[in-house]
């Protein structure tokens, strides 16, 4: 972990992305940053508990499904709401 803004010139990022920086949001060039990277073959322990949501059974839908919710006995749409008693 390098943070992005230290003072201490040891921490700083640029001495992992280089002096090359985006003109226009002067920022490191990070898409241009070398990086070597090495497939581990180690086996280990989750990192999150089971009982984590992201190990929750998924259950997609097909769009919004708005409907569902117009057809509901207890839906009143909005605009009714906003009607005055003169303007029904």
């Amino acid at each position: 972990y390098v943070p992005m803004h230290s003072v201490s010139h040891e921490n700083a990022i640029n001495l992992l992305t280089g002096s090359i920086g985006d003109v226009r949001t002067q920022t490191p060039a990070y898409k241009q940053t070398k990086v070597k990277m090495e497939l581990i073959n180690v086996k280990g322990s989750k990192p999150l508990p089971l009982y984590n949501p992201r190990y929750a059974k998924r259950n997609p839908q097909l769009g919004v499904q708005v409907e569902r919710k117009w057809n509901r006995e207890d839906y009143d749409p909005i605009a009714d709401l906003n009607i005055t008693a003169d303007r029904k």
